[in-house]
């Protein structure tokens, strides 16, 4: 087995799946991933990070600022903010935080997505458990229960 490579859990990855459907920039979602690995609540590794964000244009200076928290634009200091206070305020977010987000232009589905790969992250970071039941589920999808049956 090759040293250099990363493993990356299989929930993580369908995580990165599911996000390339989101209303986020790429930027924002590495940068958010960026931050929580380095607060030590991501699934991602930061050196893979790091490449996949230098691939989605950002340069070192931006994801070293991303890291420690802020970004060299406004929108992406209020983001990362965000998260600094979804990480670190129980009960957060209040009306108060949600509106600094859409104040800076996030919509209600960027805001939500940012809440959602916060929440992700963190749960699967600190449930092993979950890594591997996400695993078997991707391996052997069950059928939504939303589906409705057709005739």
């Amino acid at each position: 087995m090759n040293a250099n490579k990363t493993f990356i859990p299989p929930a993580a990855v369908r995580l990165y799946d599911l996000a390339q459907g989101g209303t986020l920039d790429p930027q924002t979602r590495i940068r958010i991933a960026l931050y929580l690995a380095r607060r030590g609540q991501g699934v991602f590794e930061a050196g893979s990070l790091r490449l996949c964000g230098r691939a989605a244009g950002m340069n070192g200076a931006e994801m070293a600022a991303n890291e420690a928290g802020t970004s060299h634009d406004a929108k992406g200091t209020a983001c990362l903010a965000f998260v600094r206070t979804l990480l670190d305020v129980p009960d957060a977010p209040s009306a108060l935080d949600v509106d600094g987000m859409a104040e800076v232009g996030y919509r209600a589905s960027d805001i939500a997505e940012v809440i959602g790969q916060v929440g992700i992250n963190r749960h699967l970071h600190q449930s092993p458990g979950a890594i591997a039941d996400c695993g078997r589920l991707q391996s052997h999808p069950q059928p939504s229960t939303n589906e409705q049956e057709q005739p």
